[in-house]
């Protein structure tokens, strides 16, 4: 008998709260800890790429069973971690960042939104940022004053700096969360890892991990609220009814657009109402509908239904930007922007230009690699990045094909599907109500990729001879990531 440990759910939680904040007291303070930093790096490379050689050679001889796919999956997860810590430690606060602005209250950026809640009161407007909804924040702000007091630091940067280990903590949480959703979804074999892989290592996950505001852990909740929306199909539970509800309430208090979802949920509370219906369970469903819309609305929408009081901000609210800003793409059409591919973009430069760029599907791509930065001085295995991207972007879409016109009674495929499906045309909706080049941005999109792997995993196209394909272009994927990252 297999007696190896596999840690449990909580244990994976635990571990990723433990690795980025004990991480960022000894190695956070990079600007006197250069050479600290310099060995935390060569440590955490050597563990990752040993893992990976170690990982690659049993995931070659699965089949053998020599190690199960929970131990390599744990692998997997272990990496996935060290990647995402080891990134948001060597990144500063203010290294490709969004809207972080000065260091200082009155800057109306991410960094004074929270500072302002470090000293204890809420922004009294909602100009820029300010309109934000408040728990990232709030979460912020509690940590970084516990890391501080550790530090016995109090200056603004070190202060707002320390806020990102919220954010880590977020992508390495939705790690082990995509990896609930797969066992959730039944993925199996070659399938899981596949699956594993994509997620581990799509770069985005790093970016949105190592800096201030709410697109982690907002990213957190979404895979949090899918992953219960699949437990609450399989089991009615009011354990599982209330718990959804919470990460409703709470991912809306993160960020508004978490009720993209709630259309999906929708479907499946409407077909368990229409079976219910028929089997005459419908009473006790309605007693749950009615508890999750008590918890979820309010926790939500308070601080929305504030800032309308106070400011007559409407829920949907995002400043605007205006036409006469560079980063304006309406002038280009409908087709242009949302449905064409643009090859030629695609493989001039492996890095989106937020100015110049106005295709959607490339510039996702583009962007969940490298968001909207350049790395000249690694463009190089950036280009190779890039390819081994695309062509994981082929098999993606292979596999959604697969599951639209080949895949008969596969209930858990059919419900990432539809969710895949709901959540990308929300995204297109919002790139057609603001054109600019930063609404494409896959910073964005953080839960797309975890039902795309469920459908990669799922495709048995892939399974066959041609499988191993697949293989070869998740593990270049997974390796060129990690050179590109580690």
């Amino acid at each position: 008998m297999n007696k190896k440990f596999i840690p449990t759910r909580a244990v994976w939680y635990g571990i990723s709260a433990a690795v980025v904040i004990l991480s960022y007291l000894l190695f956070g303070r990079t600007g006197d800890s250069q050479n600290r930093l310099r060995v935390f790096r060569m440590i955490t490379d050597l563990i990752m790429l040993t893992c990976m050689v170690f990982f690659t050679k049993k995931y070659i001889g699965i089949g053998k069973k020599e190690y199960t796919e929970e131990q390599l999956a744990g692998i997997l997860l272990c990496v996935g971690i060290l990647m995402r810590v080891g990134y948001m430690i060597y990144t500063p606060c203010n290294v490709r960042s969004h809207d972080l602005w000065e260091l200082n209250e009155n800057s109306y950026g991410h960094a004074s939104y929270l500072l302002q809640v470090i000293n204890g009161h809420l922004p009294k407007t909602n100009t820029v940022q300010f309109y934000q909804q408040p728990l990232y924040y709030i979460l912020g702000a509690a940590v970084s004053r516990f890391i501080n007091f550790i530090l016995q630091t109090k200056d603004a940067y070190s202060m707002v700096d320390a806020a990102k280990t919220v954010s880590c903590m977020a992508s390495c949480i939705s790690l082990v969360v995509s990896r609930e959703i797969f066992r959730e979804c039944g993925l199996t074999g070659r399938g899981l890892m596949r699956a594993m892989m994509l997620v581990t290592f799509l770069p985005v996950y790093f970016l949105s991990g190592g800096r201030i505001g709410p697109d982690a852990l907002s990213g957190m909740f979404m895979m949090l609220v899918f992953w219960y929306t699949l437990k609450w199909f399989g089991e009615k539970s009011w354990k599982h009814t209330i718990l959804l509800a919470l990460f409703y309430g709470l991912g809306m208090m993160t960020k508004v657009s978490c009720a993209t979802l709630a259309v999906f949920t929708a479907l499946v509370f409407a077909d368990c109402l229409y079976q219910g219906c028929k089997n005459g369970t419908w009473k006790s469903l309605l007693g749950k509908y009615l508890v999750f819309g008590v918890i979820s609305l309010p926790l939500g929408l308070w601080y929305s239904v504030r800032n309308y009081l106070l400011f007559g901000q409407p829920l949907t609210y995002v400043p605007v930007i205006g036409e006469d800003s560079d980063l304006y793409t309406g002038g280009y059409s409908v087709f242009q922007r949302i449905f064409a591919v643009n090859v030629k973009n695609l493989f001039a430069d492996p890095f989106a230009a937020v100015y110049d760029d106005y295709n959607l599907p490339v510039y996702a791509l583009k962007s969940s690699l490298f968001g909207e930065f350049r790395f000249d001085k690694m463009k190089g295995i950036a280009s190779v990045l890039l390819f081994f991207a695309a062509l994981l972007a082929v098999c993606c879409m292979i596999a959604l094909i697969y599951q639209i016109g080949f895949a008969k009674g596969d209930r858990m495929g059919r419900l990432c599907l539809t969710a895949a499906v709901i959540f990308y045309v929300g995204i297109v909706v919002f790139y057609l109500k603001l054109p600019y080049g930063c609404s494409m941005d896959f910073r964005y999109m953080l839960f797309l990729p975890v039902p795309m792997a469920v459908m990669l995993g799922k495709c048995t196209w892939f399974q066959k001879d041609v499988g191993r394909y697949a293989d070869i272009i998740c593990i270049g994927f997974s390796f060129f990531s990690f050179f590109m990252f580690g």
